[in-house]
């Protein structure tokens, strides 16, 4: 395709689209804004000097990511099927999905997994790949790396489910990746390995604050409100002042800064506000209160001879803490840590109604600190 790709931006920025009229995301793909408010994905193929439009859809229903998948896939199919590759149409969806993920390390994580451990599929032509083709790359790594394989096997999956439904495979095909009822006959089910954050025994944390509390430079403050708020590194450094309200004694989260994509509203302490109020003096509400990378806090641990520590093993301290020395709720501590905890109506609830419970967890939590 020789023009841009993507003009459109992300998600957000086409859910904010509301001007009537036609879009374009490059390469054929448009969003259609109607005089009623509806939004139309169409794709336009100018092929033979002949203009062809093809919807897919509408938005909010057809995402940004699963229409650029649709123009991907379309122009792959302006070529003979019969001859394009596995590495052709992954190429060519990749450029259209990828956009849409949430963070580098996450792009990154599809381009060398396919690149790489799935290499030999890339020269076989998509119309003819096999199960037997895709056990040939899942199993020397199905053992000695099950995550990063499980990940590709995933991948592989996804890829050729869009060529099906494009038209590149039998319509009425197995998906030769699939793991339900197909590549689950074949490999052993691979098993999560649950990587340990070194922490600190929480016996041990009133005396190592009091220690942190003597210093003053910003990532002493920012590993401060981390261990006091039970917050991931991402979420203290990412903090801007429009989050805080120090009237209410509220701060809160907005879903993109959040590892699981939903709101969290964290009750605020004594100490936690004195922070702020600091902190936060001259800055407007769009500023960063504490402008740090995500290295800074750990080489400040470093720097106080703590080099087995990480900064997210505050959270188990903290969690052990509660369940080991308090008569806190299981389910309140889970929550403080942002961590889901019953159906979806359930957690709806329990977001509006456990904030006192949570706010009287943070206040045991910092006087068991030391104040």
């Amino acid at each position: 395709m020789t023009r841009t790709l993507n003009r459109l931006g992300n998600a957000k920025q086409v859910a904010a689209l509301k001007t009537v009229g036609w879009h374009g995301d490059g390469g054929g793909l448009f969003l259609r804004v109607l005089p009623n408010g509806a939004r139309r994905w169409i794709v336009v193929d100018q092929t033979g000097g002949k203009r062809k439009e093809r919807s897919v859809g509408t938005f909010p229903e057809v995402g940004l990511a699963e229409a650029r998948a649709a123009r991907a896939a379309g122009a792959e199919a302006i070529r003979d099927p019969g001859k394009v590759t596995f590495g052709e149409f992954a190429d060519e969806f990749l450029k259209s999905v990828l956009p849409g993920f949430k963070n580098d390390k996450h792009i990154q994580q599809w381009e060398n997994t396919l690149q790489t451990h799935g290499a030999p599929l890339r020269g076989i032509l998509i119309a003819a790949l096999t199960t037997s083709d895709v056990l040939a790359v899942l199993n020397p790594i199905w053992n000695e790396i099950p995550e990063t394989a499980a990940r590709l096997r995933g991948r592989i999956e996804r890829i050729l489910g869009a060529a099906k439904a494009k038209g590149l495979r039998p319509i009425d095909s197995i998906n030769p990746a699939a793991w339900e009822g197909h590549l689950e006959h074949f490999l052993k089910r691979p098993r999560k390995r649950v990587k340990r954050r070194a922490a600190m025994a929480w016996q041990e944390m009133p005396e190592f604050v009091a220690e942190l509390r003597k210093k003053h430079s910003t990532s002493a403050r920012a590993l401060e409100m981390t261990i006091l708020a039970w917050t991931r590194t991402s979420e203290t450094v990412g903090a801007r002042c429009g989050e805080i309200d120090l009237a209410r004694r509220l701060w809160t989260i907005p879903g993109e800064r959040m590892k699981a994509g939903v709101e969290h509203v964290i009750p605020l302490t004594d100490r936690m506000v004195a922070i702020f109020e600091v902190m936060m003096l001259g800055l407007r509400p769009d500023e960063r209160i504490f402008p740090l990378s995500n290295m800074a806090m750990l080489m400040l641990l470093k720097g106080m001879g703590h080099r087995e520590l990480t900064v997210h093993g505050f959270r188990s301290a903290a969690r052990d803490w509660a369940g080991d020395a308090t008569e806190h709720p299981r389910e309140i501590a889970e929550m403080a840590l942002a961590h889901a905890v019953g159906s979806a109506v359930e957690q709806a609830y329990r977001r509006g109604s456990a904030l006192a419970k949570r706010r009287s967890l943070m206040e045991d939590w910092e006087s068991f600190l030391g104040g």
